[in-house]
């Protein structure tokens, strides 16, 4: 809905069917601010081919003094339409009012409508519209100014006059100030719940840590040439950073790490009279995974909401280790040492779901399991694959981004 300040009016529209219909809002206790609930109304209508600003500018009630609280008033100009026939005038009266009500907080019961259009009701009509007009008032030369539901409209002083005792035929609470804090707080709740559920155009970013369980069949043979078996390393720890094309569907970069920590062993010491000699052996490795991936959030971020992810990309695997021997004597000392060091690349491609839960509006968990598939061109740190279940544990964070 626009609002733009004209001329200390609010320039606003009104969407009926499908179609936005401009109109102009004023009051005259404060122009341009409309935070006093339970102001009376006037809804001017003019010909459908005239401007809210024409009407606004031929208005006289507007201009009339001001006597006490109960002359405070909503001015509302609005050009004739399609719908003001018999068959559909009541209902586009009464969502219209709807809309003014949710909006003002004007008072239902005092809702005066000036007719100053050619276009003519049937008086049947008009009777029927008193339950949610207090008054209705149109041109001495239009037809309906002889039906008895209808007051002549002479000049804005004697409409005004005219309709100070007037009440809808149908009683409505009138909202107080409480009532208008209370409903503000509401509308702002669900405007921040409903931006909490957009997630297009934002960043997201997620941690997580969890168990990589290689499949038995990519099991080898101990490798006896870096020391390394990556079957006893089974922490993987991983990285989602990306971008939500929608509320349900985001683009990521993704890396996950499994660390062999280097490792040192003293296998013998022996000793003579003249020296110490120390025979030792150590190992590390690392397994790095690199690619982009796709999220589907099927139902959009809910409070729970399932995920699921298809990722593809690039394996990097190192493994290193050795013997080494350190002598010392009264003679001097030596140290001597052989490391071996092999890598491999490979690729992968990877699905993952789970269950994404919100704790706020920008944070969620997301426990989940992912199958990998990752062969190696050759067998290194005890594994000829990488192929197998990962179940972890995530925290992410959704960072707002600029909306184009």
């Amino acid at each position: 809905m626009a609002r733009v300040s004209l001329h200390a009016q609010e320039h606003r529209s009104f969407t009926y069917q499908g179609q936005a219909l401009p109109y102009l809002a004023q009051n005259n206790r404060m122009p341009d601010h409309f935070s006093f609930p339970g102001m009376q109304a006037y809804i001017i209508i003019g010909d459908m081919h005239t401007t809210p600003e024409t009407l606004y500018a031929q208005d006289s009630l507007h201009r009339l003094p001001l006597y006490g609280m109960q002359a405070y008033a909503c001015f509302y100009y609005l050009p004739a339409n399609q719908w003001l026939q018999d068959t559909a005038v009541q209902d586009f009266l009464e969502q219209f009012i709807a809309h003014l009500y949710e909006r003002d907080f004007i008072n239902r019961n005092k809702v005066h409508l000036v007719w100053l259009d050619t276009i003519a009701l049937s008086c049947d009509t008009l009777q029927a519209l008193h339950t949610c007009l207090a008054s209705l008032a149109a041109l001495p030369g239009n037809k309906m100014a002889h039906c008895s539901a209808v007051h002549v409209y002479a000049s804005a002083k004697q409409t005004w006059s005219h309709n100070a005792s007037r009440h809808t035929s149908v009683t409505y609470a009138v909202p107080g100030v409480l009532d208008m804090e209370t409903r503000q707080v509401a509308k702002a709740k669900a405007q921040k719940q409903a931006a909490a559920m957009v997630w297009k155009h934002h960043w997201l970013l997620q941690f997580a840590a969890g168990v990589h369980l290689v499949g038995s069949q990519y099991h080898t043979d101990f490798d006896d040439e870096t020391l390394v078996d990556f079957t006893r390393h089974k922490t993987l720890w991983d990285l989602r950073a990306g971008y939500y094309l929608s509320d349900a569907l985001a683009l990521f970069f993704n890396g996950a790490l499994i660390y062999a920590a280097k490792q040192q062993t003293v296998d013998e010491i022996n000793w003579n009279s003249e020296q110490v000699t120390i025979n030792g052996s150590g190992s590390s490795g690392a397994m790095l995974r690199y690619g982009l991936g796709i999220r589907l959030l099927p139902f959009g971020p809910r409070r729970f909401s399932p995920w699921l992810d298809a990722v593809a990309g690039g394996v990097w695997v190192m493994a290193g280790g050795g013997s080494g021997t350190r002598t010392v004597g009264w003679g001097g000392g030596g140290t001597s040492s052989e490391i071996r060091k092999h890598t491999e690349r490979g690729i992968f491609y990877a699905l993952a779901a789970g269950v994404q839960y919100r704790l706020s509006r920008l944070f969620y968990v997301a426990p989940g399991v992912q199958y990998t598939v990752s062969p190696l061109p050759a067998p290194v740190g005890s594994v000829s694959a990488f192929t197998g279940v990962t179940l972890n544990a995530a925290l992410g964070v959704v960072i707002p981004g600029r909306r184009p």
